[in-house]
């Protein structure tokens, strides 16, 4: 049986070397397929801010002994108001609109395919954010028992050490 690079023999994803754990994980990341891995201390490519703040959320959650913050930053992904899969399926929305606009309604246009793809991507990612609505809560339900007041969700600056503002995108690669 061949495997995926970046996987496992048992078909699991193997850790991507560029993200901090801590002792005695099970979290694992996915290494991109379309090259060998970075070498381990890289920096992550400054042409990607974006792919960069969820590199830090994931070396947040890698990296944390505390169930309540792990559920902290798992809200700021699902919320279903604001959550990065909510503004993510409104990027693919966004797109899928560009695309329609080139349709030429012959029949055999790629600009139709690509709006109906994009379109069926945000569709995924909305039922995504469904399933996983209640992530946060179970997170914090792991958490031994503590006196702290109850958990609540978080808003943008609240968690510490994380951008609250997103850099320029970086010119410089071809689509």
């Amino acid at each position: 049986m061949t495997s995926l690079p970046g996987t496992h023999r048992s078909g699991r994803l193997a850790p991507h070397p560029r993200i901090p754990r801590s002792e005695n994980t099970s979290l694992t990341s996915h290494t991109p397929l379309d090259g060998p891995p970075p070498a381990a201390g890289d920096e992550p490519d400054a042409r990607f801010p974006y792919g960069n703040l969820l590199f830090a959320l994931t070396a947040r959650v890698n990296t944390s002994t505390d169930e309540r913050e792990v559920a902290a930053v798992l809200h700021q992904v699902l919320d279903g108001n604001d959550g990065l899969l909510t503004r993510l399926a409104e990027l693919f929305d966004a797109a899928a609109e560009k695309a329609r606009a080139h349709d030429r309604n012959d029949g055999d246009d790629d600009a139709f395919h690509l709006a109906k793809d994009l379109a069926e991507a945000a569709a995924r990612l909305r039922r995504l954010g469904e399933d996983l609505h209640v992530v946060p809560e179970r997170m914090v339900d792991l958490a031994p028992a503590s006196p702290q007041q109850p958990w609540q969700p978080v808003h943008p600056g609240v968690l510490p050490g994380l951008p609250t503002a997103l850099p320029a995108p970086m010119p410089g690669r071809a689509p």
